[in-house]
């Protein structure tokens, strides 16, 4: 059962008490268990939906960033259970989910949403509890099977892609010292990670959110929806096997069932999504190696048939992580990605020459703008293409933007694969002159007279050092390209008029075709 969040905030601000109250009295309110929570402390699936559909219906911008096209008006509760017997006998928790609650409803108010609803899973008041397993009063059998429906649930919950997920991961002020633990209990003390039930819903939530769904209650501010919170950082996936591995250092209050429980939880739902999951998006997750080595195991043991995107963007690879990379897309055998966009990661020479091989053979776009790439790489992929036949080559377009060591050097290396395979290629700000461009040009004579180029579009924006011979250079190039579609040069370089109009008739004189771009703006 999902709680109301309006509920939620009227019940923390009602100062009044709960019976489930094992500390005693307090002039704060406690959540009651499930079964002592009146009827009006409940949505149902229907008020769920309407809400959502309200959304739609007053006009919600797509591009809200505070709800994502698709939000389900579900929040589900990552915490820590402070008591055997009680989640949270102080009603800390609550209170801060309220105040967040509150948060997140004034929100949804002020963005088009003419009635706010949202349900909240918190497993103390979503699922039948024992009354009293110290005595022995457990649960009938008719909210057993409830309970453990609920339980079956959980891993959707957590890890659907339009549900919130609230992490309340630090302890309240005076724990455990200042709340009266029961004694002859193990009570559950350890921290968030370290817990088997957070740690696992931690990685659920982290298996398709991303930042504009995931908040965490302790660090980040209630009143800042709509941006990514400061604390967010993605959870790199774990194969069932290792997640396994790790739950065997996690504590739990009853180790015995729920280790086996969880682990079993997890490993259907990791099935299930990554099946049919065509694009993988781990972009700006603040990775480095070992999460990117996370990652290619669960590539490598052949958890992902249907991906055919890879986003690993504005993380940070070294040799380690590339290695780890490469292998895992010789998993693939004859399968191909789309695209793999490594752009902004750290990547050296060193790195991509362990990448070289799958890239020309498995993956039809790569992005490898913004690294510390430079004449290595070039060789190497050149090479790579040059051991292979035309029809085994997968590589049809390269983006190396703002990889300035790459120079005229490693274009003479690429020119080659350009001429003979590519449709796209990205080579704005890498240090490139005549001598580049004219390497094209002798890489396009050298193609048979019956081959013709592929090439639908080249960048060479910010490289400055191009003058009017590397121009003419281009159009020997050019003429050799019956596909082009865009040419992409520097503004800001003096041309001839005739060097332009030359350039116009190698395109056949398409309007649309040259583009002589601002240099503020790269393509």
């Amino acid at each position: 059962a999902l709680l109301d969040a309006q509920w939620i905030v009227k019940f923390a601000s009602s100062g009044g008490s709960s019976s489930n109250n094992s500390n005693g009295p307090t002039k704060d309110p406690i959540l009651p268990r499930r079964q002592d929570l009146p009827p009006e402390a409940f949505l149902s699936w229907e008020e769920i939906v309407l809400s959502t559909h309200e959304g739609k219906r007053w006009g919600a911008p797509a591009s809200d960033m505070f709800e994502p096209p698709g939000t389900l008006h579900i929040i589900a509760l990552s915490h820590m259970w402070l008591d055997p017997n009680h989640p949270d006998p102080h009603g800390t928790t609550l209170r801060l989910l309220a105040r967040w609650c509150h948060a997140r409803l004034t929100k949804s108010l002020t963005r088009h949403y003419d009635c706010p609803r949202w349900g909240v899973f918190w497993d103390f008041g979503s699922l039948y509890q024992h009354p009293d397993a110290r005595t022995g009063i457990y649960r009938t059998p008719v909210e057993q099977k409830l309970f453990l429906q609920g339980l079956g649930a959980l891993a959707s919950l957590f890890s659907h892609p339009h549900t919130h997920v609230y992490q309340v991961t630090e302890f309240p002020q005076g724990y455990p010292k200042e709340y009266n633990l029961p004694t002859n209990t193990n009570a559950n003390v350890a921290n968030y990670l370290n817990r088997g039930w957070p740690f696992v819903e931690n990685h659920w939530s982290s298996i398709y959110k991303g930042r504009e769904q995931t908040f965490n209650l302790c660090w980040d501010d209630p009143g800042n929806f709509g941006y990514a919170p400061s604390s967010w950082q993605r959870t790199a996936p774990l194969t069932p096997s290792k997640l396994e591995e790790a739950l065997i250092t996690k504590s739990f209050t009853n180790a015995k069932d729920d280790r086996p429980l969880v682990a079993k939880l997890y490993k259907s739902r990791f099935q299930t999504f990554y099946k049919t999951l065509t694009k993988m998006d781990y972009s700006n997750c603040g990775w480095n190696d070992h999460q990117v080595q996370d990652l290619a195991q669960v590539i490598a043991e052949g958890y992902t048939p249907a991906v055919g995107m890879i986003d690993l963007r504005d993380n940070i690879l070294s040799v380690e992580g590339c290695r780890a990379l490469a292998s895992a897309l010789e998993s693939f055998r004859n399968r191909q990605l789309s695209t793999l966009s490594l752009r902004s990661c750290s990547i050296d020479d060193a790195g991509a020459q362990l990448l070289t091989p799958v890239l020309v053979q498995h993956v039809q776009e790569v992005r490898l703008n913004d690294n510390d790439l430079g004449v290595r790489t070039c060789q190497a992929l050149a090479e790579e293409a040059g051991r292979k036949k035309k029809n085994k080559i997968a590589l049809r377009k390269i983006h190396l933007s703002n990889n300035t060591a790459i120079g005229n050097d490693g274009l003479t290396h690429l020119a080659p694969l350009i001429a003979a395979s590519l449709e796209e290629i990205w080579l704005s700000n890498c240090n490139i002159g005549d001598t580049g461009c004219q390497a094209l040009a002798d890489a396009a004579k050298g193609n048979s007279s019956a081959q013709k180029s592929s090439l639908k579009i080249i960048s060479l924006v910010e490289n400055v050092a191009i003058t009017d011979n590397g121009f003419l250079s281009l159009c020997q190039l050019l003429d050799q390209c019956p596909n082009i579609e865009k040419v992409w040069l520097d503004g800001r370089i003096s041309v001839s008029e005739s060097t332009k109009m030359k350039l116009q008739q190698s395109v056949g004189g398409n309007s649309l075709v040259i583009h002589w771009m601002n240099p503020n703006i790269r393509p």
